[in-house]
């Protein structure tokens, strides 16, 4: 019926772009702040993990690595 490697591949594509959004949901809310629509609650969602991460810049950078390794792999 389903082969292993069509599902594997949808559930990495999934993944691929639930991290994209993230990332930019992230970076677009620290960029214009906490009231930007749908972007705007990311940081202060993510708040305590930040926290336990240290600066709130890391959050930056961890958006940033995300949106270049998905790219790098096309």
């Amino acid at each position: 019926m389903f082969d292993v490697k069509i599902i594997k591949g949808w559930l990495w594509d999934v993944a691929e772009i639930t991290a994209l959004v993230a990332a930019i949901s992230l970076l677009m809310s620290v960029l214009f702040g906490p009231n930007v629509p749908f972007f705007g609650n990311v940081v202060s969602n993510l708040q305590p993990l930040l926290q336990a991460i240290g600066e709130g810049g890391i959050a930056v950078i961890i958006a940033i690595l995300v949106i270049v390794a998905i790219y790098a792999r096309r």
